[in-house]
């Protein structure tokens, strides 16, 4: 195998309606065939840790950012095929303006892509000279006001762009964990630099061995905002991928417990980032670990 820096996987739901994740398989098994992987090498992402990750709605590009805060395309040449994915380009950079990018978004048309990192309390934007292609990378990128938390991790917008999402996690005690799926309102759709307003959030707290985090990694919605899903992982055992339904869409306060939940494959212990395919018919999640692959999960 390949030294790599981290995986992608793609699954797919037994019901394209944003069905259970119980409907979620490895077509019977805990490992994928060969045929159904796809090598990303370290070269192509400059030896750095992947720690935030973007899909195109079209299924035609995969985006990653990194623990250096450069910003890198894959091309799918059949939209969600992973097995016809191959590096594209790097973007450019918000190096120097956090600690480490751990949430990659951009805006619909690709002319402005957004970072969240773990150690700033800021969101960041620069535009691009060519869209999904190069970014601006004089001068400092625009960035909001404080936002809450250090920690933070995932980066969603609803699509008008009047809304943005990301997680944090807090190390309550030894024994205990809490975690948060955070909401922001932007005054003007796009516009991380005008006021934005903090409208709550959803908590939940885990407890495990001494000294360990159990914490939400990112998160993504469904289309009709009626669902959130964040990725839990769990230290030395299967990462889970969580579900929770919202009785107001797009209102994480909202989030009913418990959560539906999915325990990943042993193969993708360290998969910390998923995005959904607008017709939930696939998850797609990024490892954070070396020596990873692009797997494909089949039907139940």
């Amino acid at each position: 195998m390949s030294f790599i820096t981290h995986i992608l996987m793609q699954g797919t739901f037994g019901d394209p309606n944003w069905g259970d994740l119980s409907k979620m398989s490895w077509s019977g098994s805990t490992s994928a065939p060969i045929s159904d992987y796809y090598d990303i090498q370290s070269s192509d992402i400059g030896g750095y840790q992947p720690t935030g990750f973007y899909l195109r709605e079209d299924g035609s590009m995969l985006f990653v950012n990194d623990s250096n805060e450069t910003i890198r395309r894959w091309d799918l040449s059949t939209p969600f095929n992973l097995t016809t994915a191959s590096f594209g380009s790097t973007l450019g950079s918000f190096s120097s303006f956090d600690n480490q990018g751990t949430g990659v978004y951009f805006k619909p048309d690709g002319t402005v892509v957004y970072m969240i990192g773990n150690e700033d309390e800021k969101v960041y934007s620069r535009p691009l000279s060519s869209a999904w292609t190069t970014m601006v990378t004089s001068g400092s990128p625009g960035a909001s006001s404080n936002l809450t938390s250090l920690n933070k991790r995932g980066l969603y917008f609803r699509s008008d762009g009047k809304k943005f999402y990301f997680t944090t996690n807090f190390q309550t005690n030894t024994t205990t964990t809490t975690n948060r799926i955070h909401q922001y309102e932007c005054n003007t759709a796009w516009n991380i630099t005008d006021i934005i307003t903090d409208s709550g959030n959803f908590s939940q707290a885990f407890s495990h061995n001494n000294g360990a985090y159990e914490r939400y990694e990112s998160v993504d919605f469904s289309t009709d905002g009626t669902k959130v899903y964040v990725v839990r992982s769990v230290p030395s055992s299967p990462n889970i991928l969580m579900k929770y339904n919202l009785t107001r869409a797009w209102d994480v306060t909202t989030a009913q417990t418990p959560a539906q939940t999915f325990t990943m494959p042993t193969a993708l212990t360290d998969s910390l980032f998923v995005r959904l395919r607008k017709n939930g018919s696939s998850a797609f999640l990024v490892d954070s670990q070396n020596n990873g692959n692009i797997f494909r999960i089949g039907y139940s």
